[in-house]
């Protein structure tokens, strides 16, 4: 237990931030902002597949990946 317990204080100082997605998933809960706005999205999403990755291009910055769009939310 202590040593979770210093995992986790040592990970809240050193860590590095996470990614908005860091899967490259494509559906829509990853497709929102962090932390999301009080409606979610700021216009109703279209309809798309799932698994169409084509939608998302990786970060190098962030290391993760973004729509290829660039909007988020």
């Amino acid at each position: 237990m202590r040593l979770a317990a210093v995992y986790l204080i040592a990970s809240l100082f050193n860590g590095r931030r996470a990614p908005a997605n860091p899967w490259g998933a494509a559906t829509m809960e990853w497709q929102c902002a962090s932390p999301p706005p009080v409606y979610n999205f700021h216009q109703p999403p279209g309809e798309h597949d799932p698994y169409d990755f084509s939608r998302l291009r990786y970060d190098e910055t962030t290391d993760g990946f973004l729509p290829a769009d660039g909007r988020v939310g």
